[in-house]
């Protein structure tokens, strides 16, 4: 009989252990993928993890997605990439930019691309776009 309640005792301190660190992880994703619905929102993201941000772009335009500012110190740009929308081979079609961050540092950073022409200065960008980063 006390061999039973010590194995039961064992497993309790056991399964309250796991419980105890299950309830302490930050809970935070190791992937996540934000468009312009996501504006404004903020995001909790693991060390380790990826962002992805897709926006509408249309690079034949002029205007393009750019950092404003300088990249945080949280992220690390992983890819960069235009994917053209619609029927391949149209000049002037639209698509997609596809910026992939890596979460590198912990930390709370705010993310913030402008939708502009590089050569025109002074100009308001066309749209903006701003999430905050929290990466545990």
């Amino acid at each position: 009989m006390r061999g039973r309640t010590v194995a039961l005792m064992a497993a309790s301190v056991v399964v309250t252990a796991a419980l105890i660190v299950a309830g302490c992880t930050s809970g935070a994703r190791t992937t996540a993928k934000v468009t312009a619905a996501d504006d404004g929102k903020t995001i909790e993201l693991a060390t380790g993890g990826k962002l992805t941000v897709e926006l509408e772009s249309n690079p034949s335009t002029g205007f393009d997605w750019y950092l404003d500012g300088d990249l945080p110190s949280q992220l690390a740009t992983a890819t960069d990439d235009f994917k053209q929308g619609g029927k391949p081979g149209v000049v002037g079609a639209g698509g997609t930019r596809t910026i992939v961050y890596d979460a590198v540092a912990s930390g709370t950073a705010t993310l913030k691309l402008v939708y502009v022409r590089v050569w025109e200065t002074g100009v308001k960008p066309e749209k903006t776009f701003t999430v905050t980063v929290a990466v545990k």
